[in-house]
């Protein structure tokens, strides 16, 4: 009988020991994969966090260039951090039309040869143009154009439409195509710049065995995993598989599905001999051993169960303790915020605030956990939170509006950025808050609209000034019109009283000389007039209206040819040009520019001029062209400065004011004028005009 009962004892002993090293080789086979878990967690995490801080440089900069990308890239350290990352990218979205410039833009950041693969014309691109580190096989992947792969293109659309990182399925990377391929994928993160568009995609390569290896720690031995893209495991799925022992039937295996980037995985954990092996298997052998000597016996199955239980408990605490120091880590982080948060259940209710919520709301946390929007706010203020909540919790999307809140002070505008919090599943189980208050932005336009006030000021006293000198230059032409005006008529009027009271005392020598000074005098006296035109021009009042510049060129041709009914001219006048500007301005700039065209191809046989408008440099401008005499095109900036001639008034008269008063009335339409010409084969001057809108009923011959 005390054979038989403690060899009863022995086996209930013996049984009892086993069931409890299986409970700890459990309890560290999940706590193991657990920990695996939380690695693969963190190490996606960490690389969302490299890709959103690549496009944030996007949005704090006009343009980043190649040198501050490599910058960025060697800033993270990401050899050391990251191992598992095999390349920092950035893919620029571009159209067909920008393909040249980008190009260009290449050849200037060092790129000569870059050219966009695969070869051919599409509408779309998104092609690599930066990445680091630029060693190895990674040059490769330059100039490759993402867009036209079907997988890698989805990604993007799938990122794009979140506004969040998104990782590729299984892939092979293009780089490893002629190498050894390995499982691996992409992820992806839409850049934009400060003004919201598009810029490309900053991108990461990731190798899965590279990954897999980052995640094995002392604290993950014993344990082999695999790893499935999607929820349905199989080989055309692998990412990644740990090495099996030979012949080994796993103890303990679990298998889970997890979300990253938008991508579900699915992982299967298997436990391995060096776990199965431990301390407690080997206690309870030794307690079936000694199953003889019960004292003993006893005696060591009571002490391995307290060590056990001791160890157990160790772990449970120090797992305990750690969940507490996050939990309370967060809370402190939520809690000090200075923006008001909060967090509500899919039914609205609130489920925790922050201190700063009660500070802004007037609303203590104790009476608003548990209520909902109408329980708590005026019924418009409840309708319009209820729709930001309802378009985040059925979009699964963030969401930001502004709105304005009741608090302390009165009825406030602020910004609310509302985002999904979602379970392993990916399913919307609630939303969280954050509140930014606007009064800064407020104060902002307050100093402009001061600014714009002291602008307006500086304006209405610098327009004074202008008026002034202005009128002083008026009083100054006119006096010197007027001192200059009666000298003038004394040498001529005296010149013709000597002229015609003395003539018979004179020699024909001393008679020719009487008759240049008088005609000095008139050509002084035509200097003046055209002077007081010139400056009339920059003061006179301008008239817009539509103005029939065709008719108005035919009535200065018909004027000409009456002045000089033996010339023969070959017109060409294009019917139905029209512009908005001054009419007896615009008469003035036709009239000095075909008077001149007339006037300098009065040697030709058979002299054409012509009159009409086309495109230059992607605007509509006016032009006048003749077969004249033409000139040189080095003297063609002395044509439209005062007293500039470019021939001598014996070959053609004239006073050098006439394109001077072009140049001026043009430029006071907003618009410009230059020329075009050379010796013995014509001139052509052209003007634009800015102020009004240009038409033609029909195109010209």
């Amino acid at each position: 009988m005390v054979l038989a009962f403690s060899l009863l004892m022995t086996a209930i002993a013996w049984r009892w020991a086993a069931n409890q090293a299986r409970q700890v080789q459990e309890s560290e086979f999940l706590m193991r994969t657990t920990a695996i878990d939380e690695a693969l967690q963190a190490r996606m995490t960490s690389y969302e966090q490299v890709l959103r801080g690549a496009a944030s440089l996007f949005a704090a900069s006009d343009g980043v260039t190649r040198d501050e990308w490599r910058t960025y890239f060697r800033s993270q350290q990401l050899d050391k951090g990251y191992p598992a990352i095999l390349a920092l990218a950035f893919a620029r979205a571009f159209s067909h039309e920008e393909l040249p410039a980008l190009k260009r833009e290449m050849h200037r950041q060092g790129l000569a040869g870059f050219e966009v693969r695969p070869p051919g014309a599409r509408p779309q691109y998104v092609a690599n143009v930066y990445t680091e580190p630029y060693e190895g096989p990674n040059p490769k992947a330059i100039g490759y154009d993402m867009w036209q792969d079907p997988i890698r293109r989805e990604t993007m659309k799938r990122a794009l439409d979140m506004r969040q990182p998104a990782i590729t399925p299984k892939v092979i990377l293009k780089i490893d195509e002629a190498g050894n391929p390995v499982p691996a994928f992409i992820m992806y993160m839409p850049a934009f710049d400060r003004d919201g568009r598009l810029q490309g995609f900053v991108l990461s390569p990731v190798r899965m065995p590279a990954l897999a290896a980052d995640l094995q720690a002392p604290t993950t031995q014993g344990v082999r995993f695999a790893i499935y893209d999607g929820v349905e495991p199989g080989e055309s799925a692998l990412l990644h598989r740990s090495a099996e022992a030979n012949g080994h039937r796993p103890l303990f295996s679990r298998s889970e599905v997890v979300s990253f980037a938008g991508r579900q995985w699915s992982i299967e954990f298997a436990s391995e001999p060096s776990l199965e092996a431990s301390e407690g298997s080997r206690t309870a052998l030794f307690v079936l051993a000694a199953g003889v000597l019960l004292s003993f016996s006893l005696f060591s199955l009571v002490r391995g169960i307290a060590i056990g239980r001791q160890r157990a408990l160790a772990l449970a605490r120090a797992m305990t303790a750690d969940l507490h120091e996050k939990q309370r880590f967060l809370s402190d982080l939520i809690e000090g915020s200075s923006a008001p948060i909060f967090v509500k259940d899919r039914d609205g209710r609130l489920l925790m605030v922050n201190r700063r919520w009660e500070e802004v709301t007037g609303q203590a946390r104790q009476g608003a956990l548990g209520k909902t929007n109408g329980e708590l706010f005026p019924d418009e203020v409840a309708r319009a939170i209820g729709e930001a909540d309802r378009e985040v919790l059925d979009s699964g999307r963030a969401c930001e509006r502004e709105m304005r809140l009741p608090t302390r002070e009165g009825p406030r505008s602020f910004i609310s950025l509302r985002f999904p919090l979602k379970n392993d599943a990916g399913e919307v189980t609630g939303l969280c808050g954050v509140i930014t208050d606007i009064t800064e932005r407020k104060q902002h336009e307050d100093a402009m609209q001061r600014l714009n006030r002291e602008l307006e000021r500086r304006v209405d006293e610098r327009t004074a000034e202008l008026q002034t000198a202005v009128r002083e230059l008026e009083s100054f032409s006119y006096s010197v019109s007027h001192d200059l005006r009666a000298p003038l008529r004394a040498i001529n009027g005296y010149s013709q009283l000597l002229e015609q009271d003395y003539a018979a005392n004179l020699d024909e020598t001393a008679r020719g000389y009487l008759a240049r000074v008088r005609a000095g005098s008139v050509k002084m006296g035509n200097l003046i007039d055209d002077l007081l035109g010139l400056a009339s021009v920059s003061r006179q009042s301008l008239h817009f209206k539509p103005v029939d510049l065709s008719l108005l060129a035919g009535e200065i041709a018909a004027e000409l040819e009456a002045a000089e009914p033996g010339r023969r001219v070959s017109w060409s006048i294009a019917p139905g040009v029209t512009a908005t500007c001054d009419a007896g301005l615009m008469r003035a700039v036709l009239a000095n520019l075909l008077g001149n065209a007339w006037k300098y191809s009065a040697g030709c046989a058979e002299a054409r001029i012509a009159f009409g408008v086309e495109m230059a440099d992607g605007e509509p401008a006016f032009f006048v062209r003749d077969n004249g005499v033409g000139f040189d095109m080095k003297f063609a900036g002395k044509l439209f400065g005062a007293f500039q001639r470019l021939h001598s008034p014996a070959e053609f008269p004239g006073s050098g004011i006439g394109l001077a008063t072009v140049a001026r009335i043009v430029q006071r339409h907003g618009g410009r004028v230059w020329a075009q010409g050379r010796p013995g084969a014509g001139a052509a001057f052209h003007f634009s005009l800015r102020s009004g809108a240009v038409s033609q009923d029909r195109p010209q011959d």
